[in-house]
């Protein structure tokens, strides 16, 4: 697979810094991500407005946790809690 890493600043920074991969296929859509300091706190928010989860919490082991949910147009967007004890 082509993978490219997107870095928007330096690695101690705040950034939006994200990867690309070519599509398998025409009409390939994005997921974009959000980092988050707790994903179970934005599950609640993201519920509360009227959003749907789609993929719960998951572990990555040694990296993080992601999920994913629609908003209430339909997008799926993703969020991610960078975790190293996750497991």
């Amino acid at each position: 697979m082509e993978y490219w890493e997107i870095k928007t600043g330096e690695p101690n920074e705040l950034g939006i810094d994200g990867g690309l991969s070519k599509r398998d296929r025409i009409g390939q859509w994005i997921t974009p991500f959000i980092n988050v300091s707790s994903a179970d706190q934005y599950t609640s928010k993201i519920e509360a407005g009227g959003g749907r989860i789609i993929q719960p919490k998951t572990a990555i082991p040694g990296i993080g946790y992601t999920l994913l949910f629609k908003d209430t147009e339909s997008n799926t967007i993703g969020l991610f809690e960078e975790n190293k004890d996750a497991k």
